[in-house]
């Protein structure tokens, strides 16, 4: 038996990235994500306050989700290719949001950020 393969195929590729030492760059993110080839990408972190959206690049659009006076906000950051495929964003609080898109089978993008505590050890 012999295998094809169909090259016309596009491939989706999903990342997550904490963004609490990016200070105001989003273009270098825009430039970072085009390099990698990602096409959603669930932002944690984020210093951006608002529900809104906007574009920050090289085709990519930020969804995001945050509080004034906060560094825990989350985003989505979305391709062109997916930019017109958005058929629902849900903002929960400042710390959850999804995005779907009605593809083949429906795809879920969510962002959660959990703070990180710092453990004290009794010694």
């Amino acid at each position: 038996m012999r295998i094809v393969k169909d090259h016309n195929v596009a491939k989706t590729r999903i990342a997550t990235l904490n963004v609490g030492t990016l200070t105001g760059r989003s273009c270098e993110l825009a430039a970072a994500l085009e390099n990698r080839r990602i096409d959603l990408c669930a932002v944690q972190e984020t210093r951006w306050s608002g529900n809104k959206s906007k574009d920050i690049g090289h085709g990519f659009k930020l969804v995001y989700n945050g509080s004034p006076k906060t560094r825990n906000g989350v985003g989505i950051v979305v391709s062109q290719r997916f930019q017109d495929l958005i058929a629902e964003v849900q903002r929960f609080d400042d710390s959850l949001m999804k995005v779907a898109s009605p593809l083949q089978n429906n795809v879920f993008t969510s962002s959660r950020h959990t703070p990180h505590r710092q453990a004290v050890v009794n010694r």
